[in-house]
């Protein structure tokens, strides 16, 4: 579209600026969104030379349709404009999340959250969310606070943001909002404690990976004994009153890292730990857990012989 063959040159060549003026005018106030959608890489590329200016060509795209501000090119804009330019660019954030579209809703939500975790602006949109939100709402707040939970400096307030959606109904939401735990995360000094509180009954249920990474995780497991332990509580309770088998491809790594676990303790003398991870293993057989036959098997060479 010309206003990326516009911005690609310009890029290239920003002294060509004023030639390019009046037709960049004339894209930001376009009648027709995409075009102006379109503009708003020319936008991104006066915040290098003119702020004031890129703020109003990004305001007048954006003025009319909140559409227009759903482009990914907009959050490197919020980005690099908020909080200086809040007063201007909150209308159109709290634009975006009163859209009728789904999608431009999610990415107001997505923005709100953001914004909130970065600022503390938009705390009453934020809050209505969590009360009152749509499906398309609560799915920008998971969707912004599984990213920035891959930071360090946001992990635990993200971790506290997901737990609020770790128990959805929704099948789909409630998967997206178990998918922060990554092998990142769990190089977090306080990823321990965070995934600890963060487990529930719901994990069972949901897509996530929590046993895949601890089973493939470069350092020790030990921090994550009480995590572990917890997910095998949950998996009994659930084992115990469950009318039909329980044998999906989210519980297959179990037996693995509790033989992990195991082995971690005995090394560093942790009888504590060696004990708990036998117990949890009995309790496992003794609620029907198929696949901890796998676990007895390998657990057998480590045990005295009569």
């Amino acid at each position: 579209m010309a206003a990326e063959t516009i911005a690609n040159i310009l890029w290239e060549k920003p002294e060509k600026l004023s030639v390019f003026r009046d037709a960049i005018e004339q894209l930001v106030r376009d009648p027709h969104p995409a075009v102006r959608q379109s503009a708003l890489h020319l936008c991104d590329f006066m915040l290098k030379y003119d702020q004031d200016q890129a703020v109003t060509w990004f305001c007048e795209a954006c003025r009319l349709d909140p559409r227009v501000p759903s482009a990914r090119i907009a959050i490197h804009f919020f980005n690099q404009t908020i909080p200086k330019y809040l007063p201007v660019i909150e209308p159109i954030i709290r634009s975006m999340l009163a859209s009728p579209f789904d999608k431009v809703a999610q990415e107001g939500a997505a923005e709100v959250t953001a914004r909130y975790l970065f600022h503390g602006c938009f705390e009453n949109e934020y809050q209505w969310i969590r009360q009152s939100g749509t499906l398309a709402h609560k799915k920008g707040v998971v969707e912004a606070a599984t990213a920035l939970a891959q930071q360090p400096i946001y992990f635990e307030r993200c971790v506290s943001i997901l737990c609020d959606y770790r128990d959805e109904m929704e099948q789909e939401l409630r998967n997206s909002a178990h998918r922060w735990i990554t092998e990142k995360v769990l190089s977090f000094a306080n990823a321990p404690q965070c995934l600890e509180r963060y487990v529930t009954d719901s994990i069972l249920k949901s897509d996530n990976y929590l046993l895949h990474h601890l089973k493939k995780h470069k350092a020790s497991i030990l921090p994550f004994r009480r995590v572990i332990m917890k997910f095998v509580d949950h998996l009994t309770a659930h084992l115990q009153t469950a009318t039909e088998p329980t044998e999906g491809w989210r519980f297959h790594g179990l037996s693995g890292v509790l033989l992990r676990l195991y082995e971690e303790s005995q090394a560093a003398r942790d009888s504590e730990c060696v004990g708990a991870c036998l117990d949890a293993w009995d309790r496992l057989f003794e609620a029907g857990f198929e696949r901890v036959r796998d676990l007895s098997n390998e657990l057998s060479s480590y045990l005295p012989q009569s």
